[in-house]
């Protein structure tokens, strides 16, 4: 829907402003943006490989979904010592 659509490009922005905000001040910030978007190519072809490779398999499937919300929430949680 559409305000589903504004929602998710809103985070977007905020998302991409925070990791613009890391860029170092030393940084070529083309080879950065470059980087992060390579970055971000990856890990987008990682989940659609995935996703395909689990397709036929509900309990696969389940199980990698498990294990990456497990390694999501420890990356969550890593920084307050959790």
């Amino acid at each position: 829907s559409g305000s589903a659509s504004l929602l998710a490009a809103s985070l977007a922005f905020v998302h991409g402003q925070a990791h613009g905000a890391e860029l170092p001040a030393s940084a070529n910030a083309a080879l950065w943006l470059a980087g992060m978007v390579a970055a971000t190519l990856l890990l987008h072809l990682a989940g659609a490989a995935l996703a395909v490779s689990t397709q036929r398999s509900q309990p696969l499937r389940r199980v990698a979904g498990a294990l990456l919300a497990v390694a999501g929430g420890t990356l969550m949680l890593a920084p307050i010592g959790l």
